[in-house]
């Protein structure tokens, strides 16, 4: 069951997202004009645009629909990797490859 907290920060996440019309309880339907079933198929549906803005529109059970656009932006993934049998350290990553983290001396 949500709280009002729950609520608050659902709130401001999608008004910071630029989401301010979607309403709590509201489902992903379609992107750029096609349908959208599982989180997979927006996923796709956006690495295709190559970056160009998408329409996207949510509904909720009522048929109450809203429809934004969204621009794509790459950003690294956050995964973790372990360093032992009960520690992990935080990595951000591209398709699991890391960025340069040093580099050897001129010496």
């Amino acid at each position: 069951m949500k709280t009002a907290q729950d609520v608050k920060l659902l709130r401001e996440a999608l008004d910071k997202l630029g989401l301010g019309e979607v309403e709590s309880g509201m489902k992903l339907i379609q992107v750029g004009g096609k349908p959208v079933r599982f989180a997979e198929d927006a996923g796709a549906i956006v690495q295709a645009s190559g970056g160009e803005p998408l329409e996207a529109e949510f509904a909720d059970e009522h048929g109450k629909s809203v429809k934004v656009v969204i621009t794509p932006q790459a950003e690294l993934q956050s995964g973790r990797v372990a360093t032992g049998k009960k520690s992990f350290v935080a990595v951000e990553h591209l398709l699991g490859l890391t960025p340069v983290m040093a580099r050897a001396s001129g010496r």
